[in-house]
């Protein structure tokens, strides 16, 4: 009976242990996928910053080339 006694607290321990290793291995995933989640919004924000600011800088360039061709032409 002992034995048995023995083996049932250790197999306990064993489960609850393992049960809150899951529960914590998940909660690590469940992190990891919330920052890699505002990671990627992030990245989309700045590739349409990039992109806005690549637009506004041929604007630029356009107007100083009419600009120079103008001053070119007085």
């Amino acid at each position: 009976m002992a034995l048995i006694d023995f083996w049932w607290e250790n197999v306990g321990s064993f489960f609850t242990f393992m049960t809150i290793d899951f529960y914590s291995q998940e909660g690590e995933a469940n992190a990891t996928r919330t920052e890699l989640e505002e990671a990627a919004v992030e990245a989309r924000s700045a590739e349409d910053r990039a992109k806005k600011a690549m637009v506004e800088a041929a604007k630029l360039a356009e107007e100083l080339r009419a600009e120079q061709e103008h001053a070119q032409a007085i």
